[in-house]
């Protein structure tokens, strides 16, 4: 396993808590590690809304801190 050198015995002998944290950090990590090497470019035959799409599921992914549901009141909502 690439992710801080932990082998399948270490796996095994974790508590579950721990194991999903991890599991959690690895999808934060490779997501995050997406968004560095993904350019326009890559995608040549995507339209707009599908590479929005894309970059925003990996976002979410590497940033869930800045997707998190709330109710929206009338005082959060601004004229712009």
């Amino acid at each position: 396993m690439r992710f801080y050198g932990i082998g399948l015995e270490d796996v095994n002998h974790m508590e579950l808590d721990e194991f999903n944290k991890m599991v959690s950090a690895m999808d934060r990590i490779k997501a995050k590690e997406c968004l560095e090497m993904i350019q326009v470019i890559s995608y040549p035959h995507t339209d707009n809304k599908n590479q929005n799409k894309i970059h925003k599921d990996f976002y979410k992914k590497a940033y869930p801190e800045y997707f998190e549901m709330r109710v929206i009141k009338n005082e959060d909502l601004r004229l712009v």
